[in-house]
């Protein structure tokens, strides 16, 4: 068998990608030759698991396992046990899986056949001998163990890392949006939707998602006390992972995020303008800032421009200026994230 990866902000959505993640994330050469190098070793990763489930399953099926290599062209080290020679050979965008019975391709030029079994014993250990339901798991393996290998990666971020969450707070609120216009205001607190309550601003989408366009009657509170505001959602456009247009249910509202810096990435201009982790960001170019998401969407129309930001911090507040550069066509940057990244 031949073988040969939402834009967040710090785990926030925000429109065009992480513009102050990547703004304090850096990026340049260094970056892409990390880039690079990150892709191939995942690459290896996964080609590894996907034939390390063809050799496993032919194994289990008593299917002769010939040469398991990572990587084609020339070996650079290789062992033999058994019957199988393992083998890491020099280009790594790719792999194999070679069994008793398959025929011979361009790699048999490069590495010889290392031992032959008698014909009895090669005709019973054949691949193509083999019933079709055994030949089946072993052509399936290889892109099931792909699954597992998914399927336990989301399991270890999710367990050692866990999911973001955040409270129900109403941050920022766009003109004219379905929010703006049934009255809801920044720092209400959202503690029902028809009801129910909801503890966090991921079951507000939730049920957002699930009205059809239905009103929702939300049970906010604002300055201690409780009221009650009729909205109903809007379809608008959206972009799916793969970068597709799409349309969803919205209320034009986004979950609180303080401007409040988490970490700074060296070299970056925040970095160079002496931004700190704990500081909190409370106007750019002289207008407040309210919100995290506020603030990335101002810098990212600015690459190249000279944007003053005040900061607060141990009670004290400076200006600091900082020039967002074009990481990327359409994604400026100054090189810091949200606290709620930490």
């Amino acid at each position: 068998m031949v073988t040969s990866v939402v834009v967040t902000l710090s785990g926030v959505p925000l429109a065009d990608g992480g513009v102050l993640n990547q703004l304090f994330f850096g990026g340049g050469a260094s970056s892409a030759l990390g880039y690079a190098v990150s892709a191939l070793v995942a690459l290896g990763a996964l080609i590894f698991i996907h034939e390390l489930g063809h050799f496993l399953v032919a194994k289990a099926v008593g299917v002769g396992v010939e040469r398991f290599s990572l990587g084609f062209g020339p070996r650079i080290w290789s062992f033999r046990r058994g019957e199988t020679e393992y083998c890491i050979s020099i280009v790594p965008l790719g792999g194999y899986v070679r069994m008793t019975g398959e025929e011979a391709h361009g790699e048999e030029l490069i590495h010889p056949e290392t031992g032959a079994l008698d014909p009895q014993a090669e005709a019973a250990k054949s691949f193509a001998n083999k019933p079709l339901w055994a030949r089946v798991l072993i052509v399936f393996a290889g892109p099931g163990m792909n699954f597992v290998l998914a399927a336990a990666i989301f399991s270890f971020i999710f367990a050692a890392v866990g999911v973001p969450v955040f409270p129900t707070t109403v941050g920022r609120i766009l003109a004219d949006s379905a929010a703006a216009q049934a009255g809801l205001r920044p720092q209400d607190e959202v503690v029902a939707v028809d009801g129910r309550p909801v503890r966090h601003w991921g079951e507000i989408e939730e049920r957002v998602a699930r009205s059809e366009g239905r009103p929702l009657t939300l049970t906010i509170v604002r300055n201690g006390e409780r009221r009650e505001i009729s909205v109903t959602p809007r379809r608008v456009p959206v972009r799916t992972p793969f970068g597709e247009p799409a349309e969803a249910w919205s209320l034009g509202t986004n979950p609180y995020l303080p401007p409040v810096v988490g970490e700074v990435q060296a070299g970056m201009p925040a970095a160079e303008a002496d931004v700190q982790a704990r500081d909190r960001i409370i106007a750019l170019n002289g207008q407040p800032v309210e919100t995290w998401d506020e603030l990335a969407e101002t810098i990212s129309t600015r690459p190249g421009e000279t944007v003053t930001l005040t900061v607060e911090r141990r009670g004290s507040r400076m200006d600091v200026s900082v020039i967002p550069r074009a990481v990327s066509r359409t994604m400026p940057s100054v090189g810091m994230s949200w606290v709620g990244s930490r």
